[in-house]
């Protein structure tokens, strides 16, 4: 609900602004410009199952479809989060990094940061520090946290 408004009123409520909501409302009822929302989130949760490698990311023309081999990492930007694909270029998602959180398997995919959740199997190198940092396949840094330092240790001393 909270993503897909066409409308908001405010207190003390005007009988005009009302009116002007509720006609909104009853025009755009069945022709919504975003069900492929839904489709991604329903594809998303069987992806989550194990019934495929590809995760359905909603773009402005539909939804486009990405191997999950080839996120290397994914950093947040504001409410939204910006994948880091390998030989593609980064995509900007407008879906927060928690909603990739729950989405992504955790034995592979690993938040080390409040802005930052990196693929195990892309990390090259990791620099030790207060969290240190993970180099990735792609050349970049990804900084650890003191926090999640422990959890990202016991998960690379798996692979």
């Amino acid at each position: 609900i909270r993503f897909s408004a066409l409308d908001y009123l405010m207190k003390p409520v005007d009988i005009d602004d009302l009116v002007t909501a509720v006609a909104k409302v009853k025009s755009n009822g069945s022709e919504r410009d975003d069900p492929p929302s839904y489709d991604s989130i329903l594809h998303n949760v069987r992806n989550r199952l194990g019934q495929d490698g590809k995760l359905a990311v909603p773009t402005s023309d539909g939804m486009e479809f990405i191997d999950l081999k080839d996120i290397i990492f994914c950093e947040a930007d504001g409410s939204y989060t910006l994948i880091h694909l390998d030989a593609r270029k980064p995509m900007l998602i407008s879906k927060s990094l928690k909603d990739f959180e729950a989405i992504l398997d955790p034995q592979i995919y690993c938040r080390v940061h409040h802005g930052s959740i990196i693929n195990l199997g892309h990390i090259t190198k990791y620099v030790k520090g207060e969290g240190g940092y993970a180099i990735m396949s792609n050349g970049e840094h990804v900084d650890i946290s003191r926090r999640k330092k422990e959890e990202f240790m016991k998960l690379i001393s798996r692979i």
